[in-house]
């Protein structure tokens, strides 16, 4: 649950804008994600293209949010567009054969080239682990079609287990589908002790938006993927079909939670199918696991969603889609395109990666 408990329709939520402490200069340029450690005292910003990952400080009782460093991923020319991180789980040591990863390791989703694993104090790649082909150290490079070579656009990492799930994505073949990449005795893949399996279509089939048990289910552009507390659902932000999607990680069925079955785009709140979305490119869930915040790229806004009821309301943000940059409370805050969005352990701060403004900004419930 976030941090007040009054229904979302009466609470003020107030967005401001983050900055280095005693400046009013935006350090960003088009951040895409942001995550926030189990810590809860910081989090991690990721810029695309540009190879410069900035790190926030989190004052958890004042709310006050700082930026803090940036730094430029080393060596930058392996890093050509990352789209999502996560932060990683003990477990995830197993995988990458270095037991001194904690929760404060993160693992990167790059869309040209596979998963990556950073150290955040100085964004090096982990110790001890050994080079992919061609001296290039990504934990996995997703290559599954010899002639296609897809990349991660959204990574989600479990809480009990030693499992990453990666969205890959084929743009220039139509290709959309989830990878399960669990820890294995087996240390076939790059020498790394790992294995992989298909959440959904496999490897050849087409885009689409349905929903279905194993191959029966295909995605439309996946822009972000966050796990229950359980690790039993995985939520996924549909971009293309303007909807969230519920897939069950054991049975693996998959059921639209939120927006149309026709993959309509729209603004308006609602409860189930009857609530619209437009463009949802990051999601976050509360540490209970109760409510998704939906960072909404087409609508520049920010949306809520009940998860036992399926209740969609507005946050921040426009009512009618207007793009712009304006802090303020509830509707007169203004976003654009904005593209990830994080929740602080303890409901208190919601932090949003507002790409085409060059800022990150945060929302905070009263």
């Amino acid at each position: 649950m976030l941090a007040s408990t009054a229904s979302t329709e009466c609470r003020t939520v107030s967005v401001g804008s983050v900055f280095p402490q005693g400046s009013t200069t935006s350090p960003f340029s088009a951040p895409r994600d942001v995550a926030v450690s189990a810590a809860g005292t910081v989090a991690t910003v990721v810029q695309g293209t540009s190879q410069v990952v900035h790190e926030l400080s989190i004052n958890p009782s004042s709310r006050v949010v700082t930026h803090s460093k940036q730094v430029a991923l080393s060596p930058s020319t392996l890093a050509t567009n990352i789209l999502s991180l996560s932060y990683a789980t003990v477990g995830v040591g197993s995988m990458l054969r270095d037991n001194t990863i904690g929760d404060e390791t993160i693992i990167l989703g790059d869309v040209h080239g596979g998963l990556e694993a950073r150290q955040p104090s100085d964004m090096l790649y982990m110790p001890n682990r050994p080079a992919s082909p061609g001296g290039v150290n990504y934990i996995a490079m997703l290559n599954f079609e010899n002639n296609i070579h897809p990349g991660c656009s959204a990574v989600a990492s479990t809480r009990s287990s030693d499992v990453i799930y990666c969205a890959v994505t084929k743009p220039s073949a139509l290709k959309n589908y989830i990878v399960k990449i669990a820890a294995s005795d087996d240390p076939s893949h790059n020498g790394y002790p790992m294995s992989f399996d298909f959440v959904g279509a496999p490897a050849g089939e087409e885009i689409g938006s349905i929903d279905g048990a194993g191959t029966g289910l295909k995605l439309s552009s996946p822009a972000s993927m966050c796990l229950s507390p359980d690790d039993v659902t995985l939520y996924v932000a549909e971009k293309g079909a303007h909807k969230i999607r519920a897939i069950n990680t054991t049975s693996r069925t998959s059921e639209t939670i939120c927006g149309s079955p026709g993959a309509l785009a729209g603004s308006q709140d609602g409860v189930g199918s009857s609530a619209r979305l437009e463009s949802p490119h990051g999601i976050a869930l509360s540490a209970d696991g109760s409510t998704l915040i939906i960072a909404e790229a087409g609508g520049h806004r920010i949306r809520s969603l009940d998860i036992a009821s399926r209740t969609l309301t507005t946050l921040a943000g426009s009512s009618t889609s207007a793009a712009g940059l304006a802090d303020g409370d509830g509707e007169a805050a203004r976003f654009s395109t904005p593209s990830g969005v994080a929740i602080s352990p303890d409901g208190k701060v919601i932090l949003v990666a507002d790409h085409n403004n060059d800022r990150v900004r945060r929302l905070t419930l009263a």
